[in-house]
Order: structure tokens, then sequence, then C-alpha cells
């Protein structure tokens, strides 16, 4: 993670658990304001609590046994829901 200024530039930032692995990369403000990528990269253990239906909404996004979620969270607050969107 690079300070510039008020930005927060991450190049790459990778979280890793057994059956979870978050990427990020882009850069947020201290304003929240922002342009970050985050890929959801997990397993289907990892879906083992959740409802079939459910899991069958994100079956387009399993590749070799595992789900790839790509996201992009952009504009004047990156945690707002309206600000984060599939990144198809």
């Amino acid at each position: 993670i690079v300070v510039q200024g008020d930005r927060f530039v991450i190049n790459s930032l990778t979280l890793q658990a057994p059956e979870i692995v978050v990427t990020f990369g882009g850069y947020a403000t201290r304003s929240l304001a922002g342009d970050l990528r985050i890929e959801l990269d997990f397993s289907r253990a990892f879906l083992k609590d959740v409802p079939n239906p459910a899991v069958w909404g994100i079956s387009k996004y399993r590749r070799e046994g595992r789900y790839r979620i790509p996201v992009v969270a952009k504009g004047g607050n990156i945690t707002s829901s309206t600000n984060i969107k599939l990144a198809d």
C-alpha cells in the first residue's frame, strides 16, 4: 500500500484463508472516494451453509471447482452499496 497525500494506492493486496481468498487493487481516499477492484475466490466448502437456490445464482462464476467473483467499488463513497457492482 502506497500513501500519496490523502490517497491510498493498493497495487495488490491478498487476504487468504483456507476456503476464501480476497484480492484488492486500486485506490481509495480518506473520504472513501475511489476505484477499487476486488476479487472474491472461494470454494464450495465455504458455501456449505448457503441454500442451494442461492448457489445457483453464482454458478456462472464457478471455474475449476472454485467460485471467482469480480467486483468493482467506484465513486464518491466506495462503501455505499450503490457504488459496488459486479465487474462482468
